[in-house]
């Protein structure tokens, strides 16, 4: 008797990226600390930082963010117009974090006032321990011309199918009711000014969204992707 041969390998499904949870602060006296996580995160999952840095009035540079030890800053947007509020927004990522039930201090190089750093966490699990980020995008806009819609930035392609895009509109002024375009989600705990958005992804593209909200103002974005397992 002829039996037929298998072709089952036995390997498990890999387990595409996850949100687990999140958190975020408003900055006063300097820094930026946000809230305590809901439970202490998982080790060796991914963190992931969207940040709104400002400068209230017209003079000097675009802020410079200082995060904590172990951030890397993967993707960044600005708006830098004269006589405007001069701003940026930026995605770092923390892999293979260890354990953390506070978040610690984030800072900027022109905190002038409550309001002007905003910082929203994300955990995610079942992406890569070593190396995550794929491709990134940015929305630079130093136009001035305020609106209640702007892009994240639109990603480069992604390397592989199984991945997560997260990312950010930041704006100049306090808005309200966003929503994200493309199948993105709005962030639970998103900001009045650090609109954070993710997608978790099944196939090779360049990922972007749009987010609309009320209340006009001018913006900038950023966008990048994170590999799964």
């Amino acid at each position: 008797m002829i039996f037929p041969v298998s072709h089952f390998s036995g390997a498990a499904a890999a387990t595409p990226p996850a949100r687990v949870q999140s958190t975020s602060g408003v900055g006063t006296a300097g820094s930026c600390t946000p809230s305590n996580w809901g439970v202490a995160t998982t080790t060796g999952n991914m963190l992931v930082a969207c940040v709104y840095a400002g400068r209230p009035n017209a003079a000097g540079a675009i802020p410079t963010i200082t995060p904590p030890a172990g951030w890397t800053v993967i993707s960044s947007g600005s708006c830098n117009v004269s006589g405007q509020q001069r701003f940026l927004a930026a995605v770092y990522v923390k892999a293979n974090a260890a354990s953390e039930s506070n978040p610690a201090a984030w800072a900027s190089s022109a905190f002038m006032g409550s309001g002007f750093l905003q910082v929203v966490l994300i955990e995610w699990s079942g992406c890569l321990t070593s190396s995550p980020q794929d491709a990134t995008g940015n929305n630079t806009d130093n136009s001035g011309t305020a609106g209640t819609s702007a892009s994240t930035g639109t990603s480069g392609t992604t390397a592989q199918a199984s991945e997560v895009a997260i990312g950010l509109v930041a704006t100049a002024a306090d808005v309200t009711s966003p929503s994200a375009a493309s199948s993105f989600t709005v962030d639970a705990n998103k900001t009045a000014r650090c609109l954070a958005v993710y997608k978790v992804i099944s196939s090779i593209g360049t990922p972007a969204s749009t987010v609309s909200w009320t209340t006009s103002s001018i913006s900038c974005g950023a966008i990048a992707t994170f590999k799964g397992n």
